[in-house]
């Protein structure tokens, strides 16, 4: 069964808007892809971004997850981490925002929560050479601009929020049920 979406949804109907607040940072450090999804505890998803082709692109697709994410025993007891697309994620997603959005090399940044987690991404515009790197250096570019975010744009959030795609169960995130911090609590061990 295909990802079913209504053209209501706000990943849509917010699409421009989340164009004109992202452009000014994407055109400055030279990416070209901006996605705040949220992914709650029963697996449906949330969505702000500023270009829906990959997502819509699932509405075509039969039997696969829509979403994917990273998460291993190291990532267990933090609340937020980073992850880059071309390492960690299966290569079907990636080869897809690659050669028919021209979506290159993602990062994405995971928050934790109770009910809740959210991967924040931003992407290239084309191949490059060391991407690793490069993100390696802008890194708190890209946190200083979602936090931005989340304080300038706390309504959108909430619209985003509380309309949420509920995704069949096989296009839901792999992760989805270890991603979120079940006790609302992290064990942290060691020093």
């Amino acid at each position: 069964m295909p990802v079913n979406l209504s053209l209501d949804n706000p990943a849509f109907t917010l699409r421009e808007r989340i164009q004109g607040i992202t452009k000014p940072f994407l055109d400055a450090f030279g990416f070209s892809y901006f996605q705040y999804l949220r992914c709650h505890a029963n697996g449906s998803v949330s969505l702000l971004t500023n270009d829906t082709r990959l997502l819509e692109c699932f509405e075509q697709i039969d039997n696969t997850p829509a979403v994917y994410s990273s998460f291993n025993d190291q990532d267990k007891n933090s609340q937020g981490y980073w992850f880059l697309w071309d390492e960690v994620l299966p290569d079907f997603p990636v080869q897809l925002a690659r050669q028919k959005f021209n979506i290159c090399h993602g990062v994405t940044f995971v928050r934790r929560q109770k009910n809740y987690y959210d991967m924040i991404a931003v992407a290239l515009p084309k191949m490059r050479d060391d991407p690793g790197s490069f993100f390696l250096n802008k890194l708190n570019i890209i946190e200083k601009f979602i936090g931005e975010f989340d304080r300038e744009h706390k309504d959108l959030i909430n619209i985003m929020n509380n309309n949420p795609i509920l995704l069949p169960t096989e296009h839901r995130d792999a992760n989805y049920k270890d991603l979120c911090i079940s006790s609302g609590k992290l064990d942290i061990y060691g020093k």
